[in-house]
């Protein structure tokens, strides 16, 4: 199922293709990864930050459950989201021999 909505949604597929060619700016990271969230959690607003959807989303959910509110299913922290970014595109760079600027 997910790897079938993955082959079908082409914004995945422009991002992660966008990862793998390498040399992009820290900058390009950060939008990629909004744009990623934001796809992969249905934001509809794609300008607004992650820490006020995530709140936003937090809000929805409470509203309408009666149960507790399982944390790890709500998007990530900007901060969070960042780090992780960050982690990938180095890991890919590592895994295709691309050398990064440390800047």
């Amino acid at each position: 199922m997910v790897q079938k909505w993955l082959q079908t949604n082409s914004e995945i597929q422009n991002i992660t293709v966008c990862f793998q060619e390498g040399g992009i700016s820290r900058e390009d990271v950060d939008n990629l990864r909004n744009r990623l969230v934001c796809s992969l959690h249905k934001c509809k607003d794609l300008k607004m930050m992650l820490n006020d959807y995530c709140f936003v989303d937090f809000k929805r959910r409470v509203a309408k459950s009666m149960k507790s509110i399982q944390l790890e299913t709500l998007p990530p922290t900007n901060a969070t989201a960042r780090q992780h970014s960050y982690r990938v595109y180095h890991q890919i760079a590592q895994w295709k021999d691309i050398t990064l600027s440390p800047h």
